[in-house]
């Protein structure tokens, strides 16, 4: 088994409410996806479970995931509003 490397937890304390699991922009930074930590034992379940065998339609909820934080380049360079 590869050793597990883990980041310090950061600490953010000007957040007003909770956050959920999903996309999260800070100021006008690129967008980046916040997992929860109950959501965070799901997903890494489906990723073993893939690695053993299952099916990697398993993984479809992480990719959606992933997905929601992908802004459109938007022409001069920078990010569009993340719409479709």
């Amino acid at each position: 088994m590869a050793t597990e490397k883990h980041r310090a937890v950061r600490q953010l304390f000007s957040v007003v409410e909770r956050v959920e699991t999903g996309p999260v922009r800070f100021g006008k930074d690129w967008p980046g996806v916040f997992v929860r930590g109950d959501n965070a034992a799901g997903y890494l379940g489906a990723i073993r479970a893939v690695q053993c065998g299952a099916s990697p339609a398993l993984l479809e909820g992480l990719a959606s995931l992933l997905r929601s934080a992908i802004m459109k380049p938007v022409v001069g360079g920078g990010v569009g509003d993340g719409k479709r």
